[in-house]
């Protein structure tokens, strides 16, 4: 039912289908009659159909060439015949039957794939292609996400880890990740209340968090562990908040304020990433000063118990503690260890000399590269890798000169029924075409067109007003 052209020789209705065939008036049997190349060239060589409709080359054929270089010459070489297919602008019928076609095709790839011997693919593009591949590519980083989540849950329980099963904090750290997966919940879940668009950009937020984050609850554990141990634990929290809380405070606020400028870019979708990710942040400043610090709390009183980490529910006999841990003193994790190995190697004559000496080289080769620095933008760099809209877009680029892409000029408020007026309308368009950033000539122009209307029926329409011979 994807119709809404009705052939008026047949009467059949059907998508208005723009081919190679055009030229033999829409007839297949006609095109395959001419067997040679010279036949074809001659025939497509013509720049209006029967209908005296243009002729918009770059549609029906790829990458032509003609005789002479010019654009109205004749062709002597096409390295394809592209097919575009126009369905209404009705979308309950329109992306239906986009989706059905979609699926059928790729079906049809995959059971060639299969067939020995066989190379002929097709490739397509759709009005909905690019919606339906951004929010495949959504769906298809939801795994990564709990790969993510996995990483950095075990990283944490890592850096928390302490040899004796007491003083160990590894379910501390696991509290640190739930602490971040919390806010981003939380941030989301007001994001969908209010209503903002979820783009195909707005998944790397989770990214960003876990590490901005978890920078929070590294600080927090830091200055906790420095304090007394003889301290009770509600004066050691509050020494840990007198320590480091402006300064998380201050780090958060940079953050929200870099995200919060970022909701007035004029990119929609940087501007709707930005708006999860200002209250993300502000939500996980809140549940690090509030869940994270009662965390910590419950270990604390966890550790006094003798209580085992992760195990909680089991008791730590003596024999099952180091020999050599001394209660009164906090327990070194890796990361402190490494710290203080790096800070003495750091420190050493020779290799403060060659740091220096590095920096100055890496300083001087990024000065050079940010000179020869290029940008650009790719529609395939935001969808999955192996759509299918990647392999069209490809072979667009190869096989045919046209693009899904078309501007438009158009002219308003004007007196179209002054010859002035019309002269300059042609002369914009020459200048407009004459720019080296355009390769053609607009295939449909309605006032060329008009005048060749005018010039081939004079002097029929001569003397007539401009707006008699326009009805």
């Amino acid at each position: 039912d994807a119709y809404f052209y009705t052939n008026p020789q047949t009467g059949a209705k059907t998508c208005n289908v723009a081919s190679v065939t055009d030229f033999w008036d829409g007839n297949l049997t006609l095109f395959e009659q001419n067997t040679t190349q010279e036949s074809i060239f001659e025939k497509v060589s013509v720049m209006t159909y029967s209908t005296m409709e243009p002729v918009d080359r770059s549609v029906v054929l790829g990458q032509w060439e003609t005789q002479d270089g010019s654009q109205d010459g004749k062709i002597v070489f096409a390295k394809s015949f592209p097919m575009r297919i126009d369905l209404p602008a009705s979308e309950r019928v329109t992306l239906a039957f986009e989706e059905d076609a979609i699926k059928r095709v790729q079906r049809l790839n995959s059971e060639w794939a299969r067939q020995d011997g066989n190379d002929y693919r097709v490739d397509l593009f759709a009005q909905s292609s690019f919606p339906s591949e951004f929010e495949r590519v959504i769906i298809v980083d939801l795994p990564l996400l709990v790969v993510v989540f996995t990483v950095m849950t075990t990283f944490c329980c890592f850096v928390f880890y302490r040899r004796d099963p007491i003083k160990s904090q590894s379910m501390l750290g696991c509290g640190a990740v739930i602490c971040i997966f919390l806010s981003i919940l939380s941030g989301y879940g007001l994001m969908f209340i209010v209503g903002v668009p979820f783009t195909s950009l707005t998944p790397m937020l989770p990214f960003i968090m876990f590490g901005i984050g978890l920078d929070d609850a590294f600080i927090i554990m830091g200055s906790y562990t420095a304090q007394d141990p003889k301290k009770d634990i509600i004066t050691r929290i509050d020494d840990t908040i007198d320590d480091i809380g402006a300064s998380i405070l201050v780090t958060t606020m940079t953050s929200t304020v870099a995200f919060g400028l970022g909701c007035s870019s004029s990119i929609p979708c940087v501007k709707w990433l930005c708006l999860y990710a200002f209250p993300v942040i502000l939500i996980d400043f809140l549940y690090q000063i509030t869940f994270f610090i009662a965390l910590i709390v419950l270990d604390d009183r966890r550790a006094k118990a003798g209580r085992r980490d992760i195990f909680w529910w089991r008791f730590v006999d003596d024999a099952d503690r180091p020999e050599d841990q001394d209660d009164d003193e906090p327990s070194q994790n890796f990361a402190v260890k490494f710290m203080r190995a790096y800070v003495d190697f750091l420190l050493d004559p020779i290799i403060r000399v060659l740091v220096i000496i590095l920096f100055g080289f890496v300083a001087v080769m990024m000065a050079f590269s940010t000179m020869r620095l290029t940008q650009a933008f790719k529609f395939t760099d935001v969808i999955p890798s192996d759509s299918y809209v990647t392999r069209f877009l490809d072979r667009s680029d190869e096989y045919s000169k046209s693009t899904f892409v078309r501007p438009n000029i158009v002219f308003r408020d004007l007196d179209f029924g002054d010859p002035q007026v019309r002269e300059g309308i042609h002369k914009y368009v020459d200048e407009f075409v004459a720019m080296n950033e355009i390769s053609e000539k607009p295939a449909f122009f309605w006032l060329r067109d008009f005048d060749f209307f005018i010039n081939a029926t004079s002097p029929v329409l001569d003397g007539y007003t401009f707006q008699w011979q326009l009805e």
